[in-house]
Order: structure tokens, then sequence, then C-alpha cells
């Protein structure tokens, strides 16, 4: 598959991958801070689930995040490998 994006915020970096090995299709999802890094993998089947609950949080705490994606929140390229 090969689909990379990244996102900056504050002093971290998240890694967002799909990918696939014997086992099937994932999502590979990497916080990266300084030198520390940790990942989910979370299998594709399970992709909308995961959709549906961070769309949970994010309608509960819109009113607490409005104003703050632009400074400390942007999109990068990934990089090229």
């Amino acid at each position: 598959m090969g689909i990379s994006k990244v996102i900056r915020a504050d002093q971290k970096r998240f890694f967002f991958d799909l990918g696939s090995n014997n086992r099937g299709h994932f999502l590979r999802i990497s916080e990266v801070a300084g030198s520390d890094r940790s990942s989910i993998i979370l299998p594709l089947s399970g992709l909308k689930q995961f959709h549906e609950i961070v769309g949970h949080f994010v309608e509960i705490t819109k009113d607490r995040i409005e104003g703050m994606t632009g400074a400390n929140v942007r999109t990068l390229d990934p990089p090229q490998r």
C-alpha cells in the first residue's frame, strides 16, 4: 500500500503509515518525540470503529480545541523512502 501522512503537533510528530504483511493490512500510528518512538498497529478491520471513536472525542472536545489548530499543528509531507 505504501501511503503515509505526517502531523506535527507541538514538539511531537505523528506518522500514519498504511502497510501489510503476512497477517494482513494495517495502519501503523507512530508518535515521535525527540529520540522516543511508540507505535500502535491497527488492523484495517478496526479502522472504521477507530474513526468513529476519534470522531466522538473530536465532537465532545470541539469547544476546547477551536482556535488551537494552526500554530501548533500542521500536516507535513512524509519523508521520501
